[in-house]
């Protein structure tokens, strides 16, 4: 999208009452830049939120993402922090149960989008 037709979306979204606008679905190719994000967050201004989907991929991608306005970051990102957490190699019996129970609440994630964001 041209930097016009970025603008213009937003425009259209914060009129239609948007709580937040979103940089992709995710699912394309690309996903969020930077420079999108910070031309979202000047067009939508303080009251509405931008939601960086796509292609955030490391912590630095968070953080620049942050850096420039966004203030929330797709699933997949939240998915490489709990990664460290689901090794199971060296968990008691207990522990493995509940990651294993854990696994399948985030697969159940990835299928249904519990946010109503989206």
């Amino acid at each position: 999208m041209t930097k016009e037709e970025i603008i213009d979306g937003c425009i259209v979204s914060v009129l239609a009452g948007a709580d937040f606008v979103k940089t992709s679905t995710g699912f394309g190719f690309g996903g969020a830049q930077r420079d999108h994000v910070a031309l979202m967050k000047f067009a939508v201004g303080p009251l509405v939120q931008v939601k960086a989907s796509g292609g955030v991929r490391t912590q630095e991608d968070a953080l620049v993402m942050l850096g420039v306005g966004a203030s929330r970051i797709g699933k997949f990102f939240f998915l490489l922090l709990l990664t460290p957490c689901l090794l199971i190699s060296h968990m008691n019996a207990q522990e493995q149960v509940l990651v294993l129970i854990l696994r399948k609440v985030i697969r159940a994630l990835l299928i249904i989008d519990l946010e109503v964001s989206t």
